[in-house]
């Protein structure tokens, strides 16, 4: 990485961009933008892991279903076609 000379600049009067959760007036949070970050690259975790220590880290198993033809298709669907009904396939 190699770089010591950088500046962070951030235009609202919090820290994280659109990356942030919100309360509003009644209590109820809401997230906004990317909360989550997802690489295979691991100079990307490294750069992460700079300015954000692993013990800050909350790690989750992302589980996400499409409701299609009748059933549940796990996300991404490009990689689970194949679980659509035969007819459905070429």
């Amino acid at each position: 990485m190699g770089h010591k000379n950088w500046c962070v600049v951030e235009k609202s009067k919090h820290v994280g961009g659109q990356g942030i959760s919100v309360r509003d007036k009644e209590g109820f949070v809401w997230d906004l933008g990317g909360h989550v970050i997802f690489s295979h690259f691991q100079y990307f975790t490294k750069l992460v892991e700079l300015v954000m220590p692993k013990t800050e880290w909350i790690r989750h198993r992302r589980e996400a279903w499409i409701w299609m033809r009748d059933r549940f298709i796990p996300y991404p669907i490009q990689f689970n076609l194949w679980r659509l009904p035969k007819p459905d396939l070429w």
